[in-house]
Order: C-alpha cells, then structure tokens, then sequence
C-alpha cells in the first residue's frame, strides 16, 4: 500500500496539463494558502488514521501540481508528520516530483534529511523551443542542473519524465532527448505520449489548427525508437 498526496499548486499551468492545479500569485499568498492545505491534509491523516485496521504503507508519493514549489523546510515538517502518525513500514519510498526549476541545494539536502529518497523529474524534452512551447518553465540547463543537485544531496533513485508526439516534434528530438535522458543514469525514464485533454490550451489550439503534431506513424515510429533504446540501457 501507498499513500499519495495531491499538492494542488503551480508557478503557471502548462498547456497540455488538466491535472487539477491552480496558479497562486504573490509569496505571502502562496505561503497562507500552501500552509492552510497542509494543516486540512493532516486532519484528514489524522482521521483515516483512526480506521485503518492493519498494515503499512511502503511508499509516500507526492504528486502535483508541483511539490517542489513548497517551502522545503515546511515540506520536510510535513513528512515527518505524516510519518509519525501514520503506519509506515521502516523505510518507506518517499518520492516528490520535481519541476527542475525549482530545485536548490539548500531546499533538497532539507528533503532528503526529512526521508524523500526518490526524485520524479518532469523534463518533458530536452529542447527549449519544445519546452516553450509545452508552457514548462525550465530549459535544459535546469534538468542537467538538477540532476547534480539531487545527487550531491544523496538521493540517486531518479525518474525522469519524457513526453514524445509534441507539436513541432521530430523523430530526431525524440531520440535525442531519449539518449540525453540516458546519459544521465537516472534509475527510471517513464514515456508517455501527448494526449490533447479537453479544457487545456493545446485543445482550445489543436481546435483551431494551431498544433503541428506528428503524424501517426510518426508518432508510432517515436515509441519504436523508446522501446529499442531503452532496454539496451537495462530500462
């Protein structure tokens, strides 16, 4: 069993996102409203708490949105929290994803000591005119960047997050972020295809002709190139 934790909160929304998340302006704000989400959080533990009968939990999962916009400080007091109080087998994976702008040195080492062992990057792609045009606010720098944060932080479960069928994408992109993401070492790459979702940007454009998406074949050509390169990785 896992437990995961939705942190509903965004510098900005991306266009092909429709996970539930809202953009909080101003630091003072989004400090009371982070501070406000995590206090109902811990009542609701709290109250689940009373009614689970057996077992513990494995895994803690912070999801979003985007946990690394968090206080790290206020982040790492949450966790201990949720440890304390709810039934967690002795080393739990405890993963946070991660915008690669967002991180520092500082913020992860306060991660790390709080338990989180696991990084869930979402790269999206290695080209910035792709992740422009994503609406993600990191480059490539960021994620190189990143990596070596995490590391020097001692967390060396990474995952990376890769996104292949994206407007203006090529097949050449695509396997060029994939051995960019390789060369990296992380200890997973999830793929996921785009699918354009209904109340994004990339929706309201794909209506009105604006996205140059890959063909079909094009597309199935990209998840070819993933499923032969990276089980020669051992992925």
């Amino acid at each position: 069993m896992g437990v995961y934790v939705h942190i509903p909160f965004c510098a900005q929304k991306c266009h092909y996102c429709d996970f539930y998340s809202i953009v909080v302006g101003g630091r003072r704000e989004f400090q009371a409203v982070t501070d406000s989400y995590l206090s109902s959080v811990s009542r609701e533990a709290l109250y689940y708490r009373s009614r689970l009968k057996k077992g513990a939990f494995s895994s803690l999962f912070f999801g979003g949105g985007t946990p690394s916009l968090l206080d790290p400080a206020r982040l790492g007091e949450f966790i201990t929290f949720l440890l304390t109080n709810l039934p967690f087998e002795k080393e739990p994976e405890i993963t946070l994803e991660a915008n690669p702008a967002t991180l520092t040195a500082a913020g992860l080492q306060y991660l790390a000591e709080a338990g989180v062992n696991r990084i869930s990057l979402g790269v999206q792609a290695f080209q910035d005119e792709l992740l422009a045009d994503l609406g993600r606010l990191h480059t490539k720098a960021d994620v190189l960047k990143s990596v070596d944060l995490i590391r020097g932080a001692g967390i060396d479960n990474i995952n990376l997050d890769l996104i292949f069928g994206l407007p203006g994408q090529s097949l050449a992109m695509w396997e060029e972020s994939l051995r960019t993401a390789l060369d990296l070492k992380p200890s997973h790459i999830s793929c996921y295809s785009l699918i354009i979702e209904e109340g994004t940007l990339f929706h309201k454009w794909s209506k009105q002709g604006l996205l140059n998406l890959p063909s079909d074949d094009e597309e199935a050509a990209m998840y070819d190139t993933a499923r032969a390169l990276l089980p020669r990785a051992g992925l």
